[in-house]
C-alpha cells in the first residue's frame, strides 16, 4: 500500500487526525461500495473533501455527481460554499449555471444572504458572463 519508508508503511495505520470519524466512516464505507444515498448533502461533501484529499478521483467524481443531480435551492448555499473552499471549478460551473437558472428560488433562502461576501460577488459576476448555451 505505501512505498515509501513511513510509519504508516510499518505499521499498516493510517491515523487521520484532521477529519471526523463519519467522515471517515463514510469513505470507507464508498471505498467497499455500499450506498452513501442515505446521507445527507453536507455529510457527503464531507466524503468529496476526503476525496479529494487523498486523491481518490472515483469518490470525487461520483459524489460530485450525486450532490449535483441533488442541487435545489435549499442545499445550493452548501455546495456552493464546498465548491469555493476546495477551488472545484466543475463544482463552481455547476453552481453558478444552478443560480443563473434559478435565481429567485436561490436568493430567498436565508443561507444566501449568509454567503460570503468574496463568494457572493465572485457567483454573481461569473453567472453575468456564463454562455446561456452551458
Amino acid at each position: 500500500m505505501f512505498t515509501h519508508d513511513t510509519e504508516e508503511k510499518r505499521t499498516g495505520i493510517v491515523k487521520v487526525t484532521d477529519l471526523d470519524f463519519t467522515t471517515v466512516k463514510n469513505a470507507v464505507d464508498f471505498c467497499y461500495g455500499l450506498s452513501l444515498t442515505d446521507k445527507t448533502t453536507a455529510e457527503l461533501l464531507n466524503v468529496h473533501a476526503f476525496g479529494d484529499k487523498y486523491d481518490i478521483q472515483v469518490m470525487v467524481k461520483k459524489v460530485s455527481s450525486w450532490v449535483l443531480s441533488n442541487l435545489n435551492p435549499f442545499n445550493f448555499c452548501l455546495i456552493l460554499n464546498h465548491a469555493w473552499v476546495t477551488s472545484n471549478d466543475d463544482l463552481k460551473t455547476k453552481c453558478i449555471q444552478y443560480y443563473r437558472d434559478n435565481v429567485e428560488q436561490v436568493a430567498l433562502t436565508p443561507e444566501f444572504a449568509e454567503l460570503e461576501k468574496e463568494v457572493l460577488r465572485d457567483l454573481i459576476g461569473k453567472s453575468r458572463f456564463l454562455d446561456k448555451t452551458t
